[in-house]
């Protein structure tokens, strides 16, 4: 490919525009940057260099190119490339280092695209991130996008419910050798599962301003995972902040505890059919309250409820409290033996309903496919809080807007809390 002055010069030392991017109980409770980065400068710019799209006329970078795909019933998609300069001593090249695929219609929802960048002489696809890896795949899962398949070594953002950007952590195809991209689609199923969560060192939490009332009903249900089950105290998902509140935790890989604070009342919760939850795998686990009783699921399966310390009743006498309440694991006492260490949680949320009966057979309702959703959890009218790790950072937010989400920075007991900590996976 040929550039032009008007265009293109490859001197590292050039200026360039950027472009912008776009528990327990009783608690005490800049317009320039520059970033360096191992001797590279990395800068997102629009640097106008002519390429062919699907041989179809030339293309900028920064510039919007209209392309067809076979899920979009002739409607046209505009698929914008855009890249980065990585500037090294003596040296330096502009790179394809992202891509945003706009206009998308509904009749792709279901859908994967594939996407792949070719060089003027060449009939197989370029190298694109993680040295060889040629092939992005993004899947739509009704307006939400995700990255398809094991693919590491890029970013996939959800723009809105008909635009996604995919970013390479390390661009590998340089724009002296990329002419052309492609785009093709396909149905496609999703198998949904978070790919950060939040881990609760011991005696560390989150607060909620509000809890729930435990007189009526409610749902907590979401995402967790263990790198090792068998520990006693491996996950705490939920904790109340008052006696008598609903307190919830792993005991070993076949069952769970719900107990309520200051009182010796505890309903343990064993896996049916002698099954195991296996270590480093996500689980959709809920607990359900109705007027009938309270019932635990993981992926979908009643778990067998069974009196250990409640005068014989399968349903805890939980009371008319509505809780500030809290996420985690921070007991102020025998933090050696009550320890979150090994659990992750993916996804939480609070609902004021019973999402299924608490008589049900299985968790199953609308958005629960094959025992777990095929989605990130959503608010509605009857969601209190829902909690989702952050995309980037470590800064906590509740999505539903309900919640003023506090770290504990201190408790009414011996030791000092810890913050929580972000971990990714996939």
């Amino acid at each position: 490919m040929t550039y032009t002055d008007n265009y293109y010069h490859d001197d590292p030392d050039r200026e360039i525009s950027i472009e912008p991017t776009s528990r327990r109980s009783k608690l005490g409770v800049m317009a320039s940057v520059l970033m360096f980065v191992l001797g590279g400068l990395f800068i997102q710019s629009t640097l106008a260099g002519n390429i062919s799209i699907n041989s179809s006329g030339t293309f900028e970078f920064g510039q919007g190119r209209i392309m067809t795909a076979a899920c979009a019933a002739g409607q046209n998609l505009i698929v914008t490339p855009r890249a980065s300069f990585v500037n090294a001593s003596n040296a330096g090249a502009f790179y394809l280092g992202s891509i945003t695929v706009s206009n998308i219609p509904t009749s792709c929802y279901g859908t994967a695209f594939k996407i792949n960048a070719y060089d003027p002489t060449q009939s197989t696809p370029l190298a694109l991130y993680n040295t060889t890896s040629t092939d992005v795949t993004v899947g739509n899962n009704s307006g939400s996008f995700v990255s398809q398949g094991n693919q590491s070594g890029l970013d996939v953002t959800t723009n809105s419910s008909s635009s996604f950007t995919v970013s390479f952590a390390n661009p590998v195809a340089t724009s002296s050798n990329f002419v052309k991209l492609t785009i093709q689609s396909w149905a496609t199923s999703f198998e949904y599962a978070p790919t950060r969560g939040i881990q609760f060192p011991s005696l560390s939490g989150i607060s909620l301003s509000t809890g729930l009332n435990e007189a009526n009903d409610f749902t907590i249900e979401g995402w967790v995972r263990s790198s090792d089950w068998s520990p006693i105290y491996a996950l705490v998902p939920y904790v109340g902040n008052a006696c008598y509140a609903v307190v919830i935790w792993s005991t070993s890989s076949t069952s769970w505890n719900a107990s309520l604070d200051c009182a010796p009342n505890f309903i343990t919760y064993t896996m049916p059919g002698g099954s195991s939850m296996a270590n480093n795998q996500w689980i959709y686990w809920a607990y359900v309250k109705d007027s009938n009783g309270q019932s635990m699921f993981v992926n979908g399966a009643k778990l067998t409820g069974v009196s250990t310390s409640n005068g014989g009743a399968a349903s805890l006498p939980l009371t008319a409290t509505s809780d500030q309440g809290a996420i985690g694991e921070w007991y102020a006492w025998r933090t050696a033996t009550y320890s979150s260490n090994n659990g992750v949680i993916g996804e939480l949320r609070l609902s004021n309903i019973a999402r299924v009966a608490s008589t049900a057979t299985s968790f199953s309702p609308s958005y629960i496919t094959g025992g777990k959703p095929i989605a990130q959890l959503a608010s509605d009218a009857n969601t209190v809080m829902l909690l989702r790790t952050p995309v980037s950072g470590s800064t906590f937010t509740d999505s539903s807007g309900n919640q003023t989400l506090t770290v504990v920075t201190s408790i009414n007991g011996p030791g000092t809390p810890v913050n929580p900590v972000i971990v990714n996976f996939g």
